[in-house]
C-alpha cells in the first residue's frame, strides 16, 4: 500500500523499518497504552519474521511526515470489514493533529478497496484516542470490561468502535494519491482507448494490436500507476516510469477544477513525456509547467522540461 497526501505518506513496512519497529515496540512509554508498559522485548529477527508473513489482507504500515518515520499503522482483513490500528511513536509529533490526517488517509483507501465497515478498539482510559476516533465518525459499540490481563498483571478494559462510509468525516480537504487496484485497470484502459480514438491516425496503425498492447501495459505495470482520490471519488490516474510521465488522465466530470494543476505541482516530478500532436489542450497544459517539444514522432511529440 502507498498513500500520499501533501507531506504525509503511508507505505508498507519493509526490512529497512525493522530497527525503528524494534525501538518503538520495546519502549514501554510508547507501548503503555497498548498494555505493555515494559515494552514487547522483541528481537529484530522476530520483527523481520512478522513482516515476511504480511500480505495484502494483513499489513503493517509506516507513517512518514516530511520524510521522517513517526509511527506505524496496521490493518487486518475480516471479510467485508477490516480491523485497523495506529500508533504515533515519536512523541515530538503527538498532539498535533497528525493522527486524524493519517487515519483519514487510511480509512479513505480502505473504503476505496471495497470494505464496508472499519473497526478498532482502544483502552478505556485512552480518552484522547477515543476523542479522535469519534471525530472521524466512529461509533462506540460497547465496552469489554476486564477483557484481558496486561503485561504486569492488571486487568484491562477496552472500547469497541466501528465506522461505515456514510458516517465517515474525513480531515482531508485536498486530493490524495494512492496505489491502484485491479478494478482500476479497466478505467485506465478506457481512458487510453479514448485518447487513441480521439487523436491517433487510425488508418496508419494496427488498432487491435495497439489496444492489446495498452491493455497489457496497464495490467503488467500496475506499480507505475497511481490514482487520485478527492472526497471519496476517484478523479484521475497517472503513471510514472523512471523519469517519464507515461500517462495522465483527469476524468471528464472533474476537469476544469484545477485538479490536474495540483497533481503536476505537488506529485509529478517527471522531466519527460509523450503527447499526441492533435491534443493541443494537453500540450498547452504541459507547457505551463516548463515542458517544451524536443522531438517529433509520427502522431506524437516528445516533450522535456528544463532544456
Amino acid at each position: 500500500m502507498y498513500i500520499q497526501y501533501h507531506n504525509y505518506i503511508i507505505r508498507n513496512a519493509t526490512e529497512k523499518d525493522v530497527d525503528n519497529l524494534v525501538l518503538w515496540w520495546n519502549d514501554g512509554a510508547v507501548m503503555e497504552h497498548a498494555g505493555f508498559p515494559n515494552g514487547l522485548q522483541i528481537t529484530k529477527e522476530k520483527v523481520k519474521e512478522q513482516l515476511e508473513n504480511h500480505d495484502d489482507q494483513n499489513q503493517r504500515l509506516i507513517m512518514e511526515y516530511d520524510g521522517i518515520a513517526i509511527g506505524e499503522m496496521c490493518y487486518t482483513h475480516l471479510g467485508d470489514s477490516v480491523d485497523i490500528g495506529i500508533k504515533i511513536c515519536n512523541f515530538d509529533y503527538q498532539n498535533q493533529g497528525h493522527g486524524r490526517i493519517f487515519l483519514s488517509m487510511l480509512i479513505e483507501r480502505l473504503f476505496q478497496k471495497g470494505y464496508q465497515k472499519i473497526v478498532l478498539d482502544t483502552m478505556v482510559e485512552n480518552k484522547r484516542a477515543q476523542h479522535v476516533y469519534e471525530s472521524l465518525g466512529f461509533v462506540k459499540q460497547g465496552v469489554k470490561i476486564d477483557c484481558w490481563k496486561d503485561q504486569v498483571g492488571n486487568m484491562r478494559s477496552a472500547v469497541d468502535y466501528s465506522l461505515v462510509l456514510e458516517s465517515f468525516h474525513s480531515f482531508l480537504t485536498d486530493v490524495m494519491i494512492s496505489d491502484i487496484d485491479e478494478k482500476d485497470c479497466d478505467c485506465i484502459y478506457q481512458e487510453m482507448r479514448n485518447l487513441v480514438y480521439a487523436y491517433e491516425d487510425l488508418l496508419t496503425i494496427d488498432v487491435e494490436y495497439v489496444m492489446n498492447w495498452m491493455y497489457k501495459k496497464v495490467h503488467n505495470h500496475k506499480e507505475w500507476y497511481k490514482k487520485v482520490i478527492y472526497q471519496h471519488d476517484v478523479v484521475g490516474y497517472y503513471a510514472i516510469n523512471d523519469d517519464e510521465l507515461e500517462d495522465f488522465y483527469i476524468l471528464d466530470a472533474y476537469r476544469g477544477q484545477g485538479i490536474g494543476t495540483k497533481i503536476m505541482e505537488e506529485y509529478i516530478h517527471s522531466n519527460t513525456l509523450c503527447v499526441f500532436k492533435k491534443n493541443e489542450r494537453a500540450i498547452a497544459f504541459y507547457q505551463r509547467f516548463g515542458f517544451e517539444i524536443v522531438e517529433e514522432m509520427n502522431t506524437r511529440y516528445i516533450m522535456k522540461k528544463g532544456r
